[in-house]
């Protein structure tokens, strides 16, 4: 198939207060491919079908205008399905694959075969597209794909009842799995829109093959249900840069499902995709060969999912953070999927003021933090706290504290008394405490090469461990991957030996507590 992309752009100007769909469709049906909308707000009251008289819109590209920046869509009017808000039919951009049922298959079909033995292959031309649904399996009661695992193929030659494929089977197929036919739409392109309202689903399309979804994002005011869905069973499509902000995560009627969510794909690239505040942030659902990379999610019920029968799909590098109930989920039945090399969502990768990672300062002996610092101490059970900053101030303390090493002046001095013995040295701290050993964070602000001294107390004896600190540089407690302090192999406390021990599991409770607001004050 040749592509047929515009040379030119149409440019198309919203009108405003105005359901702009038909305008859109209108364009679409002359046979336009290429529109530009120059204007940063963009009603829709329904669907942009990306279709003409029954065909798909091949190779349709839709875009902001060079002079917008993005543009603003309001599918408020679309909204949900009455009879059922889950309906993601319901929505501001989509294509629906022209599905229509024709046989089944008549004998189990392994992985890498390249016959379709159907009931009946008159039903069927060459080149025809058919959709082998692995959940459809009852032909006496629907003979439409249903969702779940399955493949889309191309068929290439008829022999009788058997359909030869253009490639070999990506999985097996059970009896009398339901094989419709559909209508691809080929190299679709949607970019820059910004969606706001309570919709289904912003962008859902099904049956796509070699589509591209750029920087597409839900975000402020959005209350929706989806925000992009690429669904059963698409073929080679790129999702770039998308990401949903929901309202209320979960599954019900009203909440926020996906952020993005590929079903049935295969061979499909995401990057730098996802979303928070939705039930899941990014999910995969019985994808074939599907390949992601920098996925962001956050504070979503489950942040990250790999379900059902997915093969060969593989998420690297995803940064996730703050999960309600579970950061990554993965199928037993998945076959060589996984997730590789997850890290913790910065602060700034979340758009957040991290309480934890506010820039750390010198401060003069005598004087007051300020009111917005988060200062933490413990007791002798490891009980955290975070103290009244107006309460914690800099003094001197000849007997409790060594050089260079700032502690807490007693267990029972909970208001926040920070002992510093040098007078020559100014810092600021934060601490992190487990059991009864206390990691401390410090900001160097002079010359030179200083430590950072973690202390074990037993019974008034202190071991010490060193790290050293560049001048003017910091330790920031969401960047700490080791720290010194309580471990196994210290038999005298004594003796002191220095011990290195992986804090990342106590960093990251420490974390979560901050962020839920479950860590009580002083």
């Amino acid at each position: 198939m040749l592509i047929m992309y515009d040379s030119n752009p149409t440019i198309y100007v919203p009108v405003p207060d105005t359901d702009n769909g038909p305008a859109l469709r209108a364009l679409l049906a002359s046979g336009v491919r290429w529109i530009q909308i120059n204007g940063e707000a963009l009603q829709i009251d329904t669907t942009v079908s990306l279709e003409d008289d029954g065909e798909p819109a091949n190779y349709v590209f839709i875009q902001p205008h060079p002079s917008v920046p993005y543009v603003v869509v309001d599918a408020s009017g679309v909204g949900r399905d009455p009879a059922d808000p889950t309906n993601p039919s319901f929505a501001a951009f989509g294509y629906e694959g022209f599905r229509v049922p024709a046989s089944y298959l008549s004998s189990i079909v392994a992985a890498g075969a390249k016959i379709l033995p159907v009931a009946n292959g008159a039903l069927y031309s060459v080149d025809d597209w058919v959709n082998v649904s692995n959940a459809s399996t009852d032909p006496g009661v629907t003979l439409q794909p249903l969702d779940g695992p399955g493949a889309k193929y191309r068929v290439v030659a008829i022999d009788g009842n058997d359909l030869t494929i253009d490639r070999p089977a990506e999985r097996d197929h059970p009896n009398n799995a339901s094989v419709s036919k559909c209508k691809p739409i080929f190299g679709a392109i949607i970019e820059g829109m910004r969606f706001t309202g309570d919709v289904a689903v912003a962008i859902h399309i099904h049956d796509d093959i070699g589509g591209t979804y750029r920087n597409n994002k839900a975000l402020d005011n959005w209350s929706g249900r989806v925000g992009t869905l690429i669904d059963n069973w698409n073929i080679g499509t790129l999702i770039d840069d998308c990401f949903t902000v929901g309202t209320t995560p979960g599954t019900g009627l009203g909440e926020s499902t996906w952020g993005v969510a590929i079903e049935g794909g295969s061979g499909t690239r995401y990057s730098a995709c996802g979303g928070s505040g939705c039930g899941t942030g990014l999910t995969v659902n019985y994808g074939y060969d599907v390949r992601g990379t920098g996925t962001l999610a956050f504070a979503n019920n489950v942040n990250l999912a790999l379900l059902t029968e997915c093969i060969n799909c593989f998420d690297v590098a995803p940064r996730t953070a703050g999960a309600l109930i579970l950061d990554v989920s993965e199928s037993g039945g998945n076959t060589n999927s996984a997730v590789i090399g997850r890290r913790q969502a910065t602060a700034a990768e979340q758009n957040i003021e991290d309480p934890t990672s506010v820039d750390w300062r010198s401060l003069p002996l005598g004087n007051s933090f300020a009111t917005n610092e988060t200062l933490l101490v413990a007791n002798a059970s490891g009980d955290l706290r975070q103290i009244d900053p107006f309460k914690a101030t800099l003094t001197l303390n000849g007997s409790a504290c060594e050089r260079e090493n700032i502690l807490i002046s007693s267990q029972s001095n909970l208001g926040g008394n920070l002992q510093l013995k040098n007078t020559l040295q100014h810092w600021a701290v934060g601490m992190l405490s487990v059991a009864n050993w206390r990691d401390y964070v410090l900001y160097n602000s002079t010359s030179g090469q200083v430590d950072l001294r973690v202390s074990y107390d037993t019974a008034q004896v202190t071991t010490r461990g060193d790290l050293n600190i560049g001048a003017g540089q910091a330790l920031k407690i969401n960047n700490v991957v080791m720290l010194t302090g309580r471990g196994s192999s210290i038999a005298d406390a004594s003796g002191g030996g220095v011990v290195d021990v992986e804090a990342r599991a106590a960093v990251n409770a420490l974390l979560a507590q901050l962020r839920s607001g479950t860590l009580p004050a002083t």
